[in-house]
């Protein structure tokens, strides 16, 4: 056999290497190139004016050089990788959880980068504030990474779209220019279906109409068009800042919050709340039989099903104390909730999609509590004192997660266990067992769970296990989170 044949064997064997390594395409363009000229070689008539000793020698440089491209894909891999990088999760579709007592079969598998290029590699900056929709496969999150999709050359924070099923991934706030807009969005809220995502953002790029700078506006996107929709009042631009969006079950209507004053004909001034019907592109006021001023700080809007019920914080007739409200379309009327239970002050409520609990944080004579309110019975249906409220991410606190499931309610929050924060999931009906634990470092937060309770999601901090860049803030997701052997686990069916 020729030395030829050797060379392309050789080259093709380095380019099934390149492939399954996953390396750029230079390297990939270079083993075919070494392919082709093998096979040449190789089909190349003897010369018989050619001593064999120097076609020999030629033949063996061929396959020298297809070594080292050998050798140097397998070099650029191992200096290419990640410290602490694990090979990419397989992707397993949300499902609910398992009764108890059942004898299924169970995988389990680590938690899922989201924030991560289609390579599967993290982001190259700070990821976090992540949106599932209710079945856990879709979820919406905020990035300043430039790596996670193309024509993101802004190096500001821009909103994504993730299919965990199928692997696909949108850069959300893309301006009309096919580029990320020229300023920063945030607050992402995924429709329930996961069809469309709501977002604050102070760029001006987005939609081909003349705006203001240095003013927060909120968008709504449409996975199957593809294009971003301004929501403004009647009367044209909001003359003030819009944000912290949240949708409906049917993604309809938005709740948010603003300080402008031509969103309603009433308005009262202040940052207040309103109920935004993008079919008849109306807005409605929120809890204006208390609210004093609505604080962004302490809460954002949680909304219902149906967009009948309202759960925020504000301060209340002109107090110094921030209180939690549920406000009641059908009642006309807005609930103190705190005030009720005795806490000083209440924060960062959360609404079940069914309108029937609120979950929010609470400071009763100094101490933080978690307290789930039952709104058919008017009264807590549980309160935990374990609470971590010192996870301060941008100076925000983060609201406690809050699913409705056929096996009851299941609550996601930041609590004290074994001396660190950690993510804690309950069962609302059993209040003194820990039914499920995500026991990451105190570097998690941004908490929050799919309403069916199958998916929990958060931003972490942590180095090491799942790939993370040093102390970037990274968004993973979680099918069934569980501690097992003291090491936080996934598990689907």
């Amino acid at each position: 056999m020729r030395w030829t044949s050797f060379t392309a064997v050789t080259a093709l064997l380095t380019f099934a290497t390149a492939v399954y390594f996953g390396l750029d395409f230079v390297v990939a363009l270079a083993t075919v190139v070494a392919g082709v000229v093998g096979v040449v070689l190789l089909l190349r008539p003897p010369d018989s004016s050619v001593p064999a000793a120097k076609d020999l020698r030629r033949d063996s440089g061929w396959l020298l050089a297809a070594a080292v491209v050998v050798l140097a894909s397998i070099a650029l891999r191992l200096t290419t990788q990640t410290p602490g990088e694990a090979r990419p999760a397989p992707v397993v579709p949300p499902v609910v959880p398992t009764p108890s007592g059942s004898s299924e079969p169970e995988l389990v598998i680590e938690p899922e980068l989201i924030s991560a290029t289609p390579q599967r590699r993290p982001g190259d900056a700070a990821s976090g504030r992540p949106s599932l929709s209710d079945d856990g496969r879709y979820v919406a999150f905020t990035s300043a990474a430039s790596n996670l999709a193309p024509g993101d050359t802004n190096a500001r924070h821009d909103i994504f779209w993730v299919d965990r099923l199928t692997g696909e991934r949108r850069l959300v706030s893309r301006g009309v220019s096919g580029q990320g807009g020229n300023a920063q969005s945030q607050f992402p809220a995924i429709c329930p279906s996961g069809n469309a995502v709501a977002f604050a953002s102070q760029a001006t790029d987005l939609v081909d109409i003349p705006l203001a700078r240095d003013r927060w506006r909120v968008y709504v996107w449409q996975r199957t068009a593809g294009h971003l929709r301004l929501i403004s009042p009647a009367t044209g631009d909001a003359d003030g800042d819009t944000l912290a969006p949240v949708m409906t079950a049917a993604c309809d209507q938005i709740a948010f919050m603003s300080d402008a004053t031509n969103w309603t004909t009433d308005a009262v001034g202040g940052v207040g709340v309103f109920v935004y019907d993008l079919a008849s592109k109306t807005a409605r006021a929120v809890g204006r039989d208390l609210v004093g001023t609505v604080s962004p700080e302490d809460g954002h809007p949680s909304i219902d099903a149906t967009g009948r019920r309202v759960a925020f914080a504000a301060t209340v007739e002109g107090g110094q104390r921030i209180e939690v409200l549920l406000w009641d379309e059908d009642s006309a009327r807005t609930t103190r909730l705190s005030r009720a239970v005795g806490s000083v002050s209440g924060y960062w409520p959360a609404l079940s999609r069914d309108g029937e609990r609120v979950s929010y944080l609470a400071r009763t004579d100094g101490d933080p509590e978690l307290v789930v309110w039952s709104v058919r019975d008017g009264a807590p249906a549980a309160r935990w004192a374990d609470v971590c409220l010192e996870v301060v991410t941008n100076g925000i606190r983060y609201a406690p997660g809050i699913a409705s499931t056929p096996q009851g309610p299941i609550l996601m929050y930041q609590a004290i266990y074994e001396g660190h924060c950690r993510l804690i999931v309950r069962r609302v009906a059993d209040t003194g067992t820990i039914t499920t634990v995500y026991a990451a470092g105190a570097a998690v937060t941004e908490p929050t769970i799919s309403a069916d309770g199958s998916t929990v999601a958060w931003a972490e901090t942590a180095p090491g296990d799942r790939g993370a860049m040093g102390f970037t803030l990274q968004v993973y997701a979680c099918a069934r989170p569980r501690l097992t052997a003291d090491r936080p686990t996934c598990s689907g069916r």
